[in-house]
């Protein structure tokens, strides 16, 4: 059996996963690495940053899009990595 780490993101607790979640940009360029499961907050400018114990977190990060640097097409994943210029991401 595997384990998955971070948090899993859901609609409410108890109910079944209707994909309801909310869609918010990555700042461009991404200044951290954001994986699916991490929880993330929202800073002043309205982008997504990764939840700290300075800031509340609006959500667990689900999945995300980013300009890959290469072919210059969007990338939808699980991962964001620093330095790449965003699309948006899902948030439950």
């Amino acid at each position: 059996m595997t384990f998955k780490t971070g948090l899993t993101p859901i609609n409410k607790l108890g109910n079944a996963d209707q994909g309801q979640m909310g869609i918010y940009r990555i700042k461009n360029p991404a200044n951290a690495n954001f994986f699916s499961g991490m929880p993330v907050a929202v800073s002043a400018n309205g982008t997504l940053t990764v939840a700290t114990n300075t800031n509340f977190p609006v959500g667990v990060l689900d999945s995300a899009v980013y300009i890959d640097t290469v072919t210059k097409r969007p990338v939808r994943t699980k991962f964001v990595p620093t330095g790449t210029s965003s699309e948006g991401a899902s948030v439950s």
